[in-house]
């Protein structure tokens, strides 16, 4: 069922050891970037550590008719991709990419046939500063 997905991709998303927290990780690299599901926590807000991603599930659409129901599902996840400074963004959202491009369909309970990606323009937020961008993907699955 395309509820699980948030889960394959969390499980992809911590499948590369370059996008999970270590511990005495210097906050002003790379390395160490976490993995929020929906939201950051409040210690998290408020002390602003950079860079991080946060899972967003957008939705599920699914097919059918009132005789029949298609197995086909279409779920939209986001992946927020914020960092520091505009190389950060770009290595971090590349890593992000290419993870969930490697990992994605290595969960054994459902198969997803194939996605869509798509990302937006890179934004900055000057209160911060920061800079960050969504990635989108549309799969559809089968069960």
């Amino acid at each position: 069922m395309s509820l699980k997905l948030g889960r394959a991709f969390n499980a992809a998303l911590e499948s590369n050891p370059k996008l999970l927290v270590t511990l005495g990780a210097d906050p002003d690299t790379l390395q160490g970037a976490r993995i929020f599901s929906v939201a950051r926590t409040d210690e998290d807000e408020q002390e602003d550590k950079m860079p991080y991603v946060v899972m967003m599930p957008n939705g599920v659409t699914s097919q059918g008719t009132k005789d029949e129901y298609d197995q086909t599902d279409s779920a939209t996840i986001g992946l927020l991709v914020a960092a520091g400074t505009f190389d950060e963004l770009i290595n971090l959202a590349d890593i992000v990419r290419k993870t969930i491009e490697n990992n994605l369909c290595d969960d054994p309970e459902f198969t997803i046939d194939d996605w869509t990606f798509s990302a937006d323009a890179v934004q900055f937020d000057n209160k911060k500063p920061c800079f960050f961008q969504t990635l989108t993907y549309i799969c559809n699955t089968q069960n």
